[in-house]
């Protein structure tokens, strides 16, 4: 499982682990719905594709890698396209800031702030 871990207090930049591990970075802009993830050293855009709408996007080299697509604004889910498979994240629950990933029906994943 992994955990996203906040660098501060009501910070909403992350360190995702594993255990004891730092997997990654997650960096995010005051200003507007955008970041930088930072996996392995390699660093990836992510950034919404208008001002206050619009499609996530997970970009590196300029080349789009990954697209969420939020479809109601009064649900915390997400579709996710990535290399032709679509994935699902949506809140494990109302009052928790934790994500469960599904592909299809079944749970593949979940990520949660440790804390």
């Amino acid at each position: 499982m992994l955990h996203a871990v906040p660098k501060r207090w009501f910070s909403w930049d992350f360190n995702v682990m594993r255990g004891d591990e730092v997997l990654g970075d997650i960096d995010m802009s005051l200003w507007r719905e955008k970041g930088v993830l930072t996996v392995a050293g390699e660093a990836y855009r992510v950034y919404r594709e208008g001002l206050m709408n619009g499609d996530f996007l997970l970009e590196s080299s300029g080349v789009v890698l990954a697209r969420a697509q939020k479809p109601s604004a009064w649900r915390r889910s997400f579709t996710i396209t990535h290399a032709g498979r679509t994935y699902t994240l949506r809140a494990a629950s109302l009052f928790r800031r934790a994500f469960t990933l599904f592909e299809g029906e079944t749970e593949i994943g979940r990520v949660s702030p440790q804390g």
